[in-house]
């Protein structure tokens, strides 16, 4: 499996996660976002249609799957690595981040620290159909997803969790803390 393309492994994981439609949705003009019972729609924006196939990339690379554990795992490696110029990615991430702080915080955690060591495509700026044709292997590679290191968090690090946690809970919580703010001045 490690020599075929990523585009094999991205249908694979599109066709193992249908309801995200074909592509990951792309093409869709609305997204949905899942929790328990609700789903709440938001519009399918470009600079999100646009990267969305590097986050699920991402899932694949991390062997993340696509429970919440999952994605804000996956989120706390991307704001680990850096989402680059990428706003929408780093405001989703974020979101999702805060989100795992509260859920799921060893995962997100570890997550936070494998992404210290590892390389970000959102960075790199591959273009699509060449990293399409890369096979796992080598995506694995020049995200040093291959090394089997035993890493050691620095001071430095933990520090950036904390600031990197802290700020995506209170981006996370904004809308509850601003609703209550609202309801206790009515």
């Amino acid at each position: 499996m490690y020599n075929q393309s990523i585009k094999y492994h991205l249908d694979k994981f599109y066709g193992d996660n249908p309801e995200f439609g074909e592509d990951g949705g792309i093409h869709e003009k609305w997204a949905w976002l899942e929790f328990g019972f609700f789903k709440i729609p938001f519009p399918n924006f470009k600079s999100r249609s646009d990267i969305i196939y590097l986050h699920d990339v991402n899932h694949i690379i991390n062997d993340y799957d696509t429970t919440w554990k999952g994605e804000v795992s996956v989120s706390a490696w991307e704001i680990s690595t850096g989402m680059g110029r990428f706003l929408t990615g780093w405001l989703f991430a974020s979101f999702a981040f805060g989100f795992g702080i509260l859920t799921y915080p060893k995962s997100v955690y570890r997550a936070f620290m494998k992404g210290r060591i590892t390389k970000s495509l959102f960075k790199m700026e591959i273009p699509k159909e060449e990293l399409l044709n890369m096979s796992l292997k080598e995506v694995k590679q020049i995200t040093n997803h291959e090394e089997k290191v035993n890493y050691q968090p620095t001071t430095s690090d933990k520090l950036r969790f904390v600031l990197a946690g802290s700020l995506s809970c209170l981006f996370f919580l904004s809308p509850f803390i601003i609703s209550i703010l609202l309801l206790i001045t009515l």
